[in-house]
This record gives structure tokens, C-alpha cells and sequence, in this order.
């Protein structure tokens, strides 16, 4: 639900980017952001507008990408040519995408729900507990999510965003799995506690922190990119070359048994919860008027810069 301390936020937050000299330029890609379902129908990462334009300068064609966290980001590899693979926690949003996928893309799109846990205290910096710093999962676990790269060989991909649930789980499983030369991407690092128990898992990666606004939330935020290894003496993957097969028998089954081409796996659950909430009618009025009024203040602050 759009509160009012949502819409003042949004109101204020334009005025907060004119503030910051290295981000006045992303007011206009900002406001358009506000629109309902804009990252999806624009088909663009959840990430800072620093950290996409960076992300424009790469060649993806034929890059072996694997994506924690399903989305806009689905659609922006397929867009720039990129082989993918995907793992979503959220049956809801999955079949949401899954509706917004390209018929034979090459992608390989998972849905793997969390699983139940008691109720313990468990410490969300800590890759072995496999859980959520959201409370709302604090009877989670996501064991099973952050190991779907297991079933590939060492230095398979290209490129690999972390940007789902349990994230230091998913970056110790990550890690081995980026070639040389490729680059990890860590969203929302601001949070210390993502990698604050790593201990030396990154030692030796060239990290670049992008911080900034991000399209829609009222926010500014990070991401970094890790390189690992000399990425200026170290080719990457040959542009074009397939995603080396899974290894048979990872998790009782081979996750890829049938090759590639818009490979989905079903929905066990029910559409509904795992955490997104989809708009009401009402939230998209709150939306709309929001953008207007957003629109309406941007241009007359302009005419007095």
C-alpha cells in the first residue's frame, strides 16, 4: 500500500538528486522509472543507473550470464545477446516473467521457493545459515537456491549477479563460478553485512562500487562489480560459446537434461506470496498522480536553475 510518507519522499527525492552533482543527470530516467511495472516493460536491471550505463559499455553478445533474482535484468541479457540463467524464489513474480520472456530465448529460468526451517535465530551475514534479512523469511531457508550454480562447472560464466535472497550464500557458491576475467555483481552493498563474513572468498577481485539513485524507489544505493583476476590480460569466453552442460546427477537430476531454448521449470506452488505484492488499482492511481506531481515540480524547479 502507497502511504503518505511514500509520496512525500517521492516528491522530495528529485530535489535530492540535484543536490548531488554526479547524479542530476539520471533526474529525467528517474522520473520516468515512477511509472507502474516501468523495470519490467523497459526491461533493465534492478541497479544503479551508474552501474547500468557501465553495464552498457560491456559487449555481452554470446556471455554465459547467471542471475541470482529474476526480472528486468532477464530481459536486459537476452536484449544485449547473452546465454542465461535465472533463479527465482517468488512463484508470483517467476510466472510474471516468465510471461514476459521472448519465445526460444536462451535461457534457462528456475523456480526454486525457500525451504522450511524452525523458527531459530540465524545470522543472515553467515553463508552457512542460507537465510533472509528480511523477517518475513526468518522461517526460510534457501539452501537449495543459492546451490543451483553448483551444477556447473568452475569458471563456466561470463558474468554473475547476486541480487536475491541470502546473498553471502549465494556469493560463496558464486565465487568459483565466474572465468577469470569475469565480473560478479553484488546489488545493494551498502549492506556491510553482505560481505562482512567473506572472510578472503574476493581477495585478488578488482572491485567498483556504483553509488547512487536506482530507477523507482525514492533511494540512493550501490553496486559493485568484482573482476576477477587482470580482466585487461585475461580474455573472456569466446562470445557465442554454449553454457557447458551441468554436471548429471547435481540434486538427483540434471537441470539442464533438456538443452537449451526458453527452458522453465513448472510451478510447484500456488501464484501468491514469497514477497512480491502486485499493484491494486488503487496503488496505480497513487502511482500516477505521484509521477504527474513529480513531473509538475521537476519542470518549474528547472526553469529557476
Amino acid at each position: 500500500m502507497i502511504t503518505l510518507r511514500d509520496i512525500v519522499a517521492r516528491l522530495r527525492f528529485p530535489f535530492q538528486l540535484l543536490a548531488r552533482p554526479g547524479q542530476r543527470r539520471h533526474l529525467s530516467r528517474w522520473l520516468v522509472s515512477q511509472r507502474p511495472g516501468y523495470l519490467l516493460r523497459a526491461g533493465l536491471p534492478w541497479l544503479t543507473f551508474d552501474a547500468i550505463d557501465a553495464l552498457a559499455r560491456l559487449d555481452l553478445r554470446g556471455r554465459r550470464v547467471f542471475e541470482y533474482g529474476s526480472g528486468g535484468s532477464t530481459l536486459y541479457w537476452l536484449r544485449r545477446g547473452a546465454r542465461v540463467v535465472s533463479v527465482e524464489h517468488d512463484p508470483a513474480w517467476y510466472e510474471r516473467v516468465r510471461a514476459a520472456i521472448p519465445p526460444d530465448a536462451p535461457l534457462d529460468y528456475r523456480l526454486v521457493p525457500p525451504e522450511p526451517a524452525p523458527p531459530d535465530p540465524a545470522d543472515p551475514a553467515d553463508p552457512a545459515a542460507y537465510c533472509s534479512g528480511d523477517p518475513a523469511f526468518a522461517a526460510w531457508r534457501f539452501r537449495r537456491y543459492a546451490t543451483q550454480i553448483d551444477a556447473f562447472p568452475e569458471a563456466c560464466f561470463d558474468l554473475v549477479l547476486v541480487d536475491g535472497r541470502a546473498r553471502p550464500s549465494c556469493l560463496v557458491h558464486a565465487a568459483s563460478r565466474v572465468r577469470p576475467g569475469g565480473t560478479l555483481i553484488l546489488d545493494n552493498t551498502e549492506r556491510a553485512y553482505y560481505t562482512a563474513r567473506l572472510g578472503s572468498l574476493l581477495s585478488g577481485w578488482t572491485a567498483t562500487t556504483y553509488a547512487g539513485a536506482v530507477p523507482g524507489p525514492p533511494v540512493f544505493t550501490e553496486t559493485t562489480f568484482y573482476v576477477r583476476g587482470d580482466a585487461t590480460n585475461v580474455k573472456m569466453g569466446e562470445p557465442g560459446s554454449p553454457i557447458p552442460r551441468p554436471r548429471e546427477g547435481v540434486g538427483g537430476r540434471s537441470p539442464c537434461a533438456g538443452g537449451w531454448g526458453n527452458r522453465v521449470s513448472p510451478s510447484p506452488h500456488p501464484v501468491g506470496g514469497f514477497g512480491r505484492v502486485a499493484l491494486s488499482p488503487k496503488n496505480n492511481f497513487f502511482h500516477h498522480l505521484t509521477g504527474f506531481l513529480l513531473c509538475d515540480i521537476c519542470i518549474r524547479s528547472s526553469s529557476t536553475l
